[in-house]
């Protein structure tokens, strides 16, 4: 039935044989296509990058193109495809872009035609999806069946056997836009003041969070027949959030009216002591322990589909689990 969007037939508007009908007149119509222009703005997670994390840092996503459809490129593709040769200035015809919307001087049963495209255009740059997560941690002895199959899609009654003997850390959840990324965080921020800017007399603190728990960062792109998608995963898991206080802050600073410094300090003491500014507060640095993973791949709708296994984090009870299993499912949302 999409096909028939695309194939339509010059006799609809063609100018009939001379004494049988006039020819169809064009109208115009304005097209507000601000819904299909609109760039789907990005809701990254947040970024790890603090002393103590497990591995160095990596590349964060891959930038997209900074508009995927325009005004433009719609009038474009519409007289390229509806009706090509009905587009004359000689018959009345026309599209132009105004403002952000497109005027279209075309006949009824052409204006019909585009109507459907921009619909379905519409349709097709809305789609919504969810995507959920599995973070299963397991012992050595269960992770063995397991090494080797990433990207293996795992059917209900395995995953349930892997939750009935490994431990659930946590099982994320969102929804998102086709294309778009987003991301999901659960756990523990801590504040700490890790600096200090001089403002007059009194330094400002500079107060920084670290969050101990986890970050679900994902983007999908569906299919054309919603049933793969393609997934760029960045999950985050941190653990252990240490906080430690440094000496306070301590800085000299000249007074602004010393006199020359070739006066000695026997006769001008102002001119050569500094004034000292001791903070009210101690610095901190913070370190964590974390563990990332960073995966892109594609998946099957509705099947649970093993992204990845992390390391066991440092300092674990060699007899508690200590691998985690991170499984991913995508869905389209009806």
């Amino acid at each position: 039935m999409r096909s028939l969007l695309w194939t339509v037939t010059l006799s609809a508007i063609s100018t009939l044989a001379a004494g049988e009908t006039k020819p169809a007149q064009p109208e115009m119509r304005i097209y507000d296509v601000t819904a299909i222009t609109a760039l789907i703005p990005d809701l990254p997670g947040p970024w790890v990058d603090l002393p103590g994390t497990s591995i160095a840092p990596v590349s964060p996503f891959a930038p997209l193109p900074a508009a995927m459809v325009t005004v433009q490129s719609l009038g474009d593709m519409i007289r390229n495809r509806v009706q090509p040769d009905s587009w004359d200035p000689n018959l009345g015809t026309s599209i132009e872009e105004r403002g952000g919307v497109l005027v279209i001087a075309q006949t009824v049963a052409v204006h019909g035609l585009i109507g459907d495209l921009l619909r379905t255009f519409h349709t097709e740059q809305a789609k919504q999806l969810n995507v959920q997560g599995l973070l299963i941690e397991v012992t050595p002895a269960q992770l063995v069946p397991v090494l080797g199959q990433g990207g293996k899609v795992f059917s209900k009654p395995e995953i349930k056997a892997l939750l009935e003997k490994g431990k659930l850390r946590a099982a994320p959840q969102l929804a998102a836009q086709n294309t778009q990324r987003a991301h999901t965080r659960s756990g523990t921020e801590h504040a700490y003041v890790s600096d200090a800017d001089i403002s007059g007399d009194m330094p400002d603190p500079v107060v920084k969070t670290c969050l101990e728990g986890i970050v679900f960062d994902v983007r999908t792109t569906l299919s054309h027949d919603y049933t793969m998608g393609h997934v760029e995963l960045r999950l985050s898991i941190q653990d252990k959030v240490n906080i430690r206080e440094l000496d306070g802050m301590k800085t000299n600073i000249p007074d602004i009216k010393d006199k020359p410094p070739a006066l000695t300090s026997s006769e001008n003491p102002a001119a050569v002591k500094p004034t000292e500014l001791q903070a009210h507060f101690p610095l901190q640095s913070a370190a964590v322990e974390a563990r990332m993973l960073r995966q892109t791949m594609d998946v099957h709708c509705g099947e649970w589909t093993l992204a990845g296994i992390l390391p066991p984090a440092k300092g674990v009870n060699a007899d508690a689990p200590q691998h985690m299993l991170v499984f991913i499912q995508v869905n389209k949302v009806e």
